[in-house]
């Protein structure tokens, strides 16, 4: 995530976490911040995380990113601690839901540092829809803007009787992407807040 580089402590991480056969585990032999899927003893996937303590920037820097209720203070505010989650992959275990419990064990490792859960990566476009099965949400400020465009596209669509296939076309020309439930599928931040809903997405 494109936080400004200020006053962020990294928290220290548990040494690992297991949960129904799948753990995490750092092997800082690569990084100081990568670790190990493993499901059993096979190596499953891995990931590059830290997890910041409340970070020092002025509110305005990120009130358009974050969620007003990530943010402590007034004066002064501090964004509360979360995960940061730089990388994740899990290979070739596609349609096994090793992914979900991969997410799921970063919250997990989210709460047990102070992060109460949260979460904040950085999407690739073939991600997003993964992400908002999940619970994920990207900025207000984009979804916003996606809204509005998104709105005036399906009336321009519904009163020229447009099939879905030239909706979509009309999307892409006015740069909004497609939505999947709701969502839209974009590139770029997305967070998870750990609200009842959205727990119950991560959890389902």
């Amino acid at each position: 995530m494109n936080i400004p580089k200020v006053a962020s402590k990294v928290l220290k991480l548990p040494t690992s976490i297991t949960k129904d056969g799948l753990s995490i585990k750092p092997n800082f032999r690569f990084e100081s911040d990568y670790y190990e899927i493993k499901l059993g003893k096979k190596l499953v996937g891995n990931a590059t995380f830290q997890v910041h303590g409340a970070v020092d920037v002025p509110i305005k820097d990120l009130q358009r990113e974050l969620p007003v209720d990530w943010f402590q203070g007034s004066k002064n505010p501090k964004v509360k601690p979360y995960l940061d989650l730089n990388y994740i992959e899990i290979t070739g275990q596609k349609g096994k839901g090793l992914g979900r419990k991969a997410v799921q064990l970063l919250y997990e490792l989210s709460r047990k540092t102070g992060g109460e859960g949260r979460i904040v990566l950085d999407s690739v476009p073939t991600a997003a829809g993964f992400y908002s099965h999940l619970g994920f949400d990207c900025p207000i400020a984009e979804r916003i803007k996606f809204d509005n465009i998104y709105k005036v596209c399906l009336e321009f669509a519904q009163n020229m009787k447009m099939d879905a296939r030239t909706f979509r076309g009309l999307l892409t020309k006015y740069g909004c992407p497609s939505k999947t439930n709701g969502k839209f599928n974009v590139a770029g931040i997305r967070f998870f807040n750990p609200t009842k809903e959205n727990l119950a997405k991560l959890f389902k």
